[in-house]
């Protein structure tokens, strides 16, 4: 469809011309998004067949202290990124100058910068950091570990052109095929060496290979080359200064569990507690990247079409959405305990009781993401912020309180409960933009309550085979 710069038709194209152009163009798109979505998890399921088959490997070869500490380097880089994340991938897709080179290049320049700060920032941290978790381990795993914030910093631009452009396959193939690597790496390097190193081993390698290899096998028509367009910067500031608050927050909401936990339960404690995060998460992030890789670019563009059309695609979506990964949600609190038990020895018990808990967390996610992304969609980006900002805030009150009141239970309802507010802040205003429809919401429970129901059958036949 022919667009002015602010969005609109471009008044030479007759109205119902353009609105026919719009919907043939949202039908493609919504088409690509099946493809994608499929492909999303089609690879999410191998990759994750991956993930756990050297997870099992590794519990065997390493202690729960090397993943208790491996999860806070992993915690301390991510909110690296995020609390200093201004939205370059989500400009490229939003913007209608994505495609233009010296918005690419820009975008390109702007993350080496952002990535060469961020390690200079992991240095100034590392003793403070070791301090104040109590891990002289940290003094060195710090330095060495966030090399891959500054090596992933150079990786091309080429993978947010597929994702606006709905064509995920390629990016996709090369995180599979780069895991595998560093799976490879960590799983030799602990059977000759069994220690943390091998962890962290595994995953600067894997990020220095994926990093060369986008530059080479995303297969679009332009090189990023070094240099700073005004108007693609001031762009990029501008769409990106709720994306920092938004994504500050997020880090906070999302892994102040990781950060205060260790205090309060152990290195150890939290290396089985990672193994039920691992699983309560699983279902919720392959939806996670579907939403973020295939059906943003998607509601993007619909956006512009008018908010109706936005809600119909928007639910239609959610349908598919909702039927995978709440009835997957709901099988993991009747069935978890078991695969835990079948899974993992003595040592990880614990995480079948967490990992019941810890579903509701997933559930709720699963239905309010959704819901930030497509008001991000139409550039309402600050109740994204806003909502994150209550999810920190109730989680780092929640968890001290939690702790007193109940001890590591209380702790891990007050992290599964932490998705309520989006209830008081993001509901009101889709309902505001005419994108709300109540009475649907409910149908995700009825989802997660059918899988609750086929994960206690499985439940009962796996004990019937393991008692035989």
């Amino acid at each position: 469809m022919t667009t002015s710069p602010e969005g609109a038709a471009d008044p030479e194209v007759p109205v119902e011309a353009a609105a026919e152009d719009g919907r043939e163009e949202s039908a493609v798109l919504e088409k690509r998004a099946v493809k994608g979505s499929l492909l999303e998890m089609g690879f999410y399921g191998a990759s994750q067949v991956l993930r756990l088959g050297s997870n099992l490997l590794l519990t065997r070869l390493l202690f729960p202290e090397a993943f208790g500490l491996m999860t806070t380097l992993a915690v301390f880089n991510t909110g690296l990124i995020m609390l200093s994340d201004v939205g370059i991938e989500q400009s490229v897709i939003q913007n209608p100058d994505g495609d233009k080179r010296e918005f690419l290049n820009t975008a390109w320049t702007l993350q080496i910068l952002r990535g060469g700060l961020l390690y200079a920032v992991a240095l100034l941290l590392t003793w403070p950091m070791a301090y104040l978790e109590q891990q002289s381990d940290l003094l060195l795993l710090i330095p060495v570990g966030s090399l891959s914030v500054l090596i992933a910093a150079f990786g091309s631009t080429g993978e947010f052109t597929l994702r606006r452009r709905v064509q995920p396959g390629r990016i996709l193939a090369l995180d599979f095929v780069t895991q595998a690597i560093g799976v490879a790496v960590m799983v030799v390097w602990a059977w000759v060496h069994p220690s943390v190193w091998a962890l962290v081993g595994g995953n600067l390698v894997r990020e220095a290979i994926r990093t060369v290899a986008t530059h080479f096998v995303f297969g679009v028509d332009y090189r990023n080359r070094w240099g700073i367009h005004q108007a693609s910067r001031d762009a990029i500031a501008k769409f990106g200064r709720w994306i920092l608050g938004s994504s500050s927050v997020f880090y906070l909401a999302g892994f102040a569990d990781r950060l205060v936990l260790l205090p309060f339960i152990g290195a150890e404690r939290l290396g089985i507690y990672s193994i039920a995060a691992l699983l309560s998460e699983a279902a919720f992030t392959v939806i996670g990247k579907v939403i973020h890789g295939v059906v943003f670019p998607v509601f993007s563009r619909v956006g512009e079409e008018g908010h109706e059309r936005l809600r119909e695609v928007y639910y239609r979506a959610r349908l598919r959405l909702d039927a995978l990964a709440m009835t997957a949600i709901g099988g993991l609190v009747t069935l978890g305990p078991s695969i835990v038990h079948l899974l993992w020895d003595d040592r990880y018990a614990d995480a079948g009781w967490m990992l019941q808990i810890l579903a509701f967390k997933a559930g709720t996610r699963t239905v309010f993401v959704p819901a930030d992304y497509c008001l991000m969609s139409v550039g309402l980006v600050r109740y994204g912020f806003a909502n994150n900002l209550a999810r920190a805030i109730w989680l780092f009150a929640g968890i001290p309180i939690g702790h007193a009141l109940g001890g590591e239970i209380g702790i891990f309802w007050a992290i599964a409960l932490s998705d309520l507010p989006s209830v008081l802040i993001l509901w009101p205003k889709l309902a505001a933009e005419k994108l709300l429809r109540p009475e649907r919401e409910l149908l995700a429970w009825v989802f997660a309550a059918f899988g609750a129901g086929l994960g206690w059958v499985a439940a009962q036949a796996l004990a019937w085979v393991m008692g035989g």
